[in-house]
């Protein structure tokens, strides 16, 4: 028993304001359940509704659409529409006709290339998933910046999809802001994404390069590394197997 107890010691001493914190979470856990639970509940059901809506509207455009050949890309042409991928089993490309009076032809490629980007890895129901969690979960702290973050990513995507497929930067760039009128003005973070963009085709983005993984896998370890001490300093039952190795690899005689 001293043995084990004072295994605990030494794990508890690592970070003992850390385990009052862990502590406290234990003993809401069963809340903490309930709240993820009735939160992934509204996130299920705030999707459908967008699914359903996104269905429809792809409906409505594909009826009104008419398939023409622009810059080399094969898209769906209706009128008052922004350059889009809409269609969640068969994503389409979509674009107003006004866009070859807009954009010349290296800059109509670019853009529909970035929608062929979208396309080929359905990146529709991805938007849908990064709204419904924003829709559901933004007015915590963080959120909207990382759900900002995440549509940003899918956007640098496409835009490298181009770029390796013959558009330039700059003809990306400029057709991009020709085309911001056009854009949706109610998507959240729409201007942030448009400026990361712009940064990642100048070569100046964090985004286009880098994932910050180690402040994740830092949380991660902390937490997993509180929780532990806290169960072994209030005896949980099921951790004195690690109490007894603590206590083996210390040498401390049994």
């Amino acid at each position: 028993m001293a043995e084990q107890s004072l295994g605990r010691v030494l794990v508890v001493a690592l970070a003992p304001a850390l385990g009052v914190v862990a502590a406290l979470v234990l003993h809401l856990e069963a809340v903490i359940l309930v709240l993820a639970g009735v939160a992934a509940a509204a996130i299920g059901v705030v999707l459908m509704r967008l699914a359903l809506g996104h269905t429809l509207l792809t409906h409505r455009l594909r009826r009104e659409a008419a398939s023409r050949r622009i810059a080399g890309v094969e898209v769906q042409v209706v009128s008052d529409v922004a350059p889009m991928v809409a269609g969640l089993v068969r994503p389409t490309v979509f674009c107003d006709d006004s866009l070859t009076s807009r954009l010349d032809r290296p800059e109509q490629r670019a853009v529909l290339l970035h929608e062929r980007g979208h396309q080929r890895v359905k990146d529709p129901l991805r938007l849908l998933g990064i709204e419904a969690v924003e829709r559901c979960l933004g007015f915590l702290p963080g959120v909207r910046r990382r759900t900002t973050r995440a549509r940003a990513r899918l956007e640098i995507r496409a835009d490298r999809y181009a770029l390796d497929h013959g558009a330039s930067r700059g003809d990306l760039a400029r057709a991009l802001v020709r085309l911001s009128d056009l854009a949706p003005a109610t998507t959240a973070g729409f201007a942030e994404v448009t400026e990361e963009r712009i940064r990642a085709l100048t070569g100046d983005s964090g985004l286009a390069h880098r994932q910050r993984v180690w402040p994740r896998v830092v949380v991660v370890v902390v937490l997993v590394g509180t929780l532990f001490a806290t169960l072994l300093a209030t005896d949980h039952p099921e951790l004195t197997w690690f109490s007894d190795c603590l206590t083996s690899t210390c040498g401390i005689p049994r």
